[in-house]
């Protein structure tokens, strides 16, 4: 398995300074050519740079004196603790459960970031909470990974991953929380020639990883055998965002409606029965989690919900349409709520609030007009929150780069980190492990 660099700011994108450009960032400027000893090394701001070896700088590196902005022109790059190697199959890492953190970073795809469409160069990475210890569980995988789900006892990681190419499909790997023993579970065998398999989610006593595939949902054991798909209609095209109800027997889906919206769909396994429509009265429902209560949370329009697995019980919790809360995750056994929303002078920041509704409680707080946060998950004991925080930057050519950055913070948004995978800039899709 190809190893992450022991410098945050190392990268396999590594280009040189950018002729004739002012202040353009070396990741996202395609007239730079690779020099030797370049690299695009990350300013403390977040945007990327060139710089060149220096031996004189702790890092051994130095932001060039051209062609670079953020106040870092003929600085040095910091030298961070950007992770551990990942070591060979056959000799044992930590594989420990502790709280460690997986998340996606790298190259987004052309038409949406979390689109399995072959044009992405994205990874899977797994860290410590405050971003050390960085290992790239997908390197060995294909050149666009995503999605990754923890297993139960938060020592393995299944996710999707391409070999890229136009032809290239996505199929479900697994590997052990130390980079080691990776393992693809599906094929074109599997789930059929010229399809695909990707978002996988593990079941909580788990024994099995649902997916999404040709169709809709399939179901698998965790090793990988017994492939099926679920019976929904053919007219029911899921999204692929998934939850699993607390007693691994029914699965919540997102299907969505044409041309624009989703609706939310809840099967029982082992049941050819129609799928329940939840009806929340609207038609875009984005699915949040199935928390332990046992409440299915998901965001539809404007406002946050969570209901009973049978449909029943249907609750507005934020009940705030007016300043747009969406994105939410239940946490607490779920009792509790975070989301995001725009009830702060108009800022997309993160708020906690209780299920049963109520006042609630500003967790993240920023001034960015483009762009923002996002939840992306509560650690089980509810104490620690991750985040993506989204920001445009417009250069000076009036172009607008899009970046993300992962945030991890105790659940009241104090001790804030912000940090990314070694020379990237997309993170997204942080899932916490959770111990037995």
């Amino acid at each position: 398995m190809r190893l992450a660099s022991t410098m945050l700011l190392a990268t396999a994108l590594a280009v040189a300074a950018c002729d004739n450009r002012a202040n353009v960032q070396c990741l996202e400027n395609p007239n730079c050519n690779l020099t030797t000893g370049g690299t695009c090394a990350v300013a403390p701001s977040g945007n990327h740079w060139c710089a060149y070896p220096d031996a004189t700088c702790p890092g051994g590196y130095r932001f060039s004196d051209q062609d670079v902005g953020d106040g870092v022109s003929g600085m040095c790059v910091a030298a961070t603790d950007a992770g551990v190697d990942a070591p060979p199959d056959g000799i044992d890492g930590d594989r420990t459960c502790k709280l460690r953190i997986a998340f996606v970073d790298g190259k987004p795809s052309f038409g949406s970031g979390n689109q399995d469409d072959n044009t992405g160069r994205r990874q899977v990475w797994v860290a410590n909470p405050d971003g050390s210890g960085m290992i790239n569980l997908s390197s060995g995988a294909g050149v666009d990974s995503a999605h990754p789900s923890w297993s139960p006892d938060g020592l393995k990681v299944a996710f999707a991953s391409s070999p890229g190419g136009g032809a290239g499909h996505y199929h479900i790997f697994v590997v052990n929380v130390d980079g080691s023993g990776l393992t693809a579970l599906t094929s074109a065998q599997t789930v059929g020639f010229g399809s695909s398999a990707s978002y996988p989610i593990w079941s909580p006593d788990g024994t099995r990883i649902a997916f999404l595939s040709t169709g809709g949902p399939w179901i698998m054991n965790a090793n990988g055998t017994g492939a099926t798909p679920l019976a929904v209609p053919s007219a029911l095209q899921a999204s692929g965002q998934m939850a699993w109800s607390p007693d691994s027997k029914q699965l919540a889906f997102e299907v969505q409606i044409i041309p624009s919206g989703f609706a939310l769909y809840v099967a029982t396994i082992s049941d050819t029965s129609t799928p329940l429509k939840i009806n929340s009265g609207n038609t875009f429902e984005l699915i949040g989690g199935w928390a332990p209560s046992p409440k299915i949370t998901f965001s539809s329009l404007s406002d946050v919900f969570t209901v009973s697995g049978d449909g029943t019980s249907l609750f507005n919790v934020t009940q705030d349409a007016a300043n747009r809360n969406s994105g939410a995750v239940s946490f607490n056994g779920g009792n509790s709520l975070v989301f995001y929303s725009y009830r702060d002078n108009g800022y997309a920041e993160i708020w906690s609030i209780p299920a049963t509704g109520g006042a609630a409680t500003q967790i993240t707080h920023h001034t960015i007009v483009h762009g923002g946060d996002q939840p992306n998950a509560v650690s089980r004991d509810g104490g620690v929150l991750a985040f993506s925080r989204r920001i445009q930057t417009v250069q000076p050519d009036n172009s607008v780069i899009i970046s993300y950055q992962l945030g991890v913070s105790k659940i009241d948004g104090s001790g804030l980190k912000l940090f990314n995978a070694p020379g990237a800039s997309n993170a997204t899709e942080a899932r916490f492990s959770a111990c037995p």
